[in-house]
This record gives structure tokens, sequence and C-alpha cells, in this order.
């Protein structure tokens, strides 16, 4: 019994990563004004995108074997983010 939640509750995990994501890329690469959503973010902006990369990071250590098809998709998504800076205030600026 205790074996089947861990292996329920290890995929539920790295779902709900990707979802997270996902949804977070979402609010902002899919809206109708990127920087206008950057905008709002202001100077938590650095902060932002450094726990995204910090996500990647750790679903690109798992996911390639573990879920390949989500990984799939997920470096499909990270392959359409334009180019940007972070400004040392922290705001993002999308350069392309």
């Amino acid at each position: 019994m205790k074996a089947q939640q861990v292996i329920r509750t290890s995929a539920d995990t790295a779902r709900r990563i990707i979802r997270n994501w996902e949804m977070m890329y979402d609010f902002i690469w899919n809206s109708s004004d990127p920087q206008a959503v950057l905008d709002e973010i202001g100077t938590d902006g650095a902060e932002v995108f450094s726990l995204s990369s910090s996500i990647i990071a750790l679903m690109q250590s798992t996911l390639p074997e573990a879920l390949p098809q989500e990984w799939e998709r997920i470096e499909a998504k990270i392959a359409q983010i334009p180019e940007y800076t972070i400004d040392q205030d922290g705001k993002v600026t999308i350069t392309t």
C-alpha cells in the first residue's frame, strides 16, 4: 500500500511541477502582450526568471527519461521564449 502511494506521489509531483511551470509560461508568453505582463511583474522579474530556470533544470534532469513526451512539449515551449534581458533592478525586457 505505501509503495503504491510513493509511486503515485512521485508521478503526481512531477506532473504538478510541469503543470505549474506551463501555467506560468502561458501567463507570460501566451498573453496578448507579454511585455505588459513582465512590466507588471516589475522588479520581481529576476527572482521569477531565476526560479523558472531552476525548475527547468530540475525538469531537464528528470523528465527526458521519466516523461519524454512531456519534456518534448516543455522543450518546444522553451525554444519559443524570445530573447530578454534582466536589468539590475530585476525588471525583465524582451529584446527581440
